[in-house]
C-alpha cells in the first residue's frame, strides 16, 4: 500500500498498541488538512505561493480521500488563501481520519478491535497489525534526524507536520527530540528544495500554527 501523507501522519500519531492517539484532537486536525493540502502540491495538482492555493492540474488523484475535498477547491468561485483551505479542510477532519484508519484496516496495517467502558459504553482502538510499514518509515525519520541522511521533499513536508503536531517525543524518542527540534529550525535541511517549495511548506505549516492559536484562544475564552 502507498503511504500518502495523511496515512504516515495517522499511524505515527496512534500509539502502536494501545490504539490509541497520542496527538491532541486540536492540532491533528489542522495537521490533516494540511497533510492533505501539501499532498495535492506533491500530486502537482496544486500551486502553493503567496500564502494562496491556486489549481494547475484538475484530474483527480485516484485517491477517493482526497479527491473528495480537490473536488471542492475545483469548483470554488474564487482563489483562496492556504489558511481559508486549512480551516475548511479541518471542518472534515474526523471524517477524514475515520476513512484513512478504515483503509488501514482494510490493508491489514491497523487492526480494529471493539472495548468497553464499565461493560456499557463502547469504543473502537486500532493497533497496529503489520508494523512493517510504519517501522520502515520511523527508521527513515530517524536517520534524517540521528544520522544526517539526505531527506525527500515528501519527508521534509512530514517532519513538519509532526512538529505542528508535537509529536517529535512519540518519533524520536525524549532523547533525540531537542536534535529534531533544531533539525527543523535549521534552514540547512531545505537548501535543496526550490524556493517556491520551500515556501509552500511554511506556508501550510504557518497556516497550521495561526489555526491552532485561533482555536486554543477560543477554548480559553469558553472555559
Amino acid at each position: 500500500m502507498h503511504l500518502n501523507l495523511i496515512d504516515q501522519l495517522t499511524l505515527l500519531a496512534l500509539d502502536d498498541k494501545k490504539g490509541k492517539f497520542i496527538s491532541g484532537d486540536i492540532a491533528f486536525t489542522y495537521a490533516t488538512a494540511g497533510a492533505l493540502i501539501l499532498e495535492l502540491a506533491l500530486e502537482e495538482r496544486v500551486d502553493l505561493s503567496d500564502n494562496h492555493v491556486r489549481i494547475i492540474n484538475k484530474e483527480l488523484t485516484g485517491d477517493s480521500i482526497i479527491d473528495t475535498h480537490f473536488k471542492t477547491m475545483i469548483q470554488s468561485n474564487k482563489e483562496r488563501k492556504v489558511k481559508d483551505w486549512v480551516e475548511r479542510i479541518g471542518k472534515n477532519a474526523n471524517q477524514i481520519k475515520k476513512e484513512t484508519i478504515a483503509r488501514l484496516v482494510e490493508n491489514k496495517i491497523l487492526l480494529e478491535k471493539e472495548e468497553h467502558f464499565l461493560w456499557v459504553f463502547s469504543y473502537n482502538q486500532y493497533p497496529t497489525q503489520n508494523p512493517k510499514p510504519e517501522n520502515q518509515l520511523r527508521q527513515r525519520l530517524y536517520n534524517i534526524i540521528v544520522n544526517n541522511h539526505h531527506p525527500e521533499l515528501k519527508e521534509i513536508m512530514l517532519l513538519n507536520l509532526i512538529e505542528s503536531c508535537s509529536l517529535g517525543k512519540e518519533v524520536f524518542g525524549k532523547e533525540n527530540v531537542k536534535v529534531f527540534k533544531q533539525k527543523i529550525k535549521n534552514r540547512n535541511m531545505y537548501e535543496s528544495l526550490a524556493g517556491s517549495v520551500n515556501k509552500s511548506i511554511k506556508e501550510i505549516n504557518d497556516a497550521i500554527n495561526a489555526m491552532l492559536v485561533i482555536m486554543m484562544a477560543t477554548t480559553v475564552t469558553t472555559h
